[in-house]
């Protein structure tokens, strides 16, 4: 028997489970929030941590670690797929869903809630260049942010800190 096929008849221990996946470790606070509202659920969670940072890659190369990601989620025989990486969601998420026809979640940068809860009328947005030069970012500003002032700001090595806890460095 070939190896394709002996391992096509095991059965996935993710079948039936919520995929979840980021391009390192900072979606895990996602993951928890997930664990938290859906207690019963089965869950993965892949850190695509060689690739990461996204945020300073190209389109290609952000679409392409997506559904590279995503599509093997969907062969382990996973229910749905949140993508925990707003960069991600910004570039491919769309093409996910297009591809896996699995329902996909995707986490996008917070710019509603963050111009509901500004007293100054001020919402500073710190994300990858990926994700505030992003077509979808700019959707969500004009949505949102008729009469505040929305501050977009690239931060590379912001996901290096975030990877590496680094919290109290200047």
């Amino acid at each position: 028997m070939s190896q394709s096929i002996a391992s096509s008849t095991i059965a996935s221990p993710f079948q039936g489970a919520i995929g979840v996946f980021d391009s390192g470790v900072g979606g895990l606070s996602d993951l928890r929030a997930i664990r938290a509202a859906l207690p019963h659920e089965h869950l993965v969670y892949v850190a695509d941590s060689g690739h990461a940072p996204y945020g300073d890659q190209s389109e290609a190369h952000i679409t392409q670690r997506t559904l590279t990601v995503g599509n093997w989620l969907a062969e382990q025989g996973v229910k749905g797929i949140t993508i925990a990486c707003n960069t991600a969601t910004v570039v491919a998420a769309k093409t996910l869903r297009e591809q896996t026809h699995l329902p996909v979640v995707a986490i996008e940068p917070a710019i509603k809630p963050a111009v509901a809860l500004t007293r100054s009328g001020v919402v500073g947005v710190l994300a990858t260049r990926q994700t505030v030069q992003s077509a979808a970012v700019a959707r969500l500003v004009e949505l949102y942010g008729a009469n505040k002032r929305i501050l977009l700001q690239g931060c590379p090595g912001l996901v290096e800190q975030v990877e590496r806890a680094d919290l109290h460095s200047a």
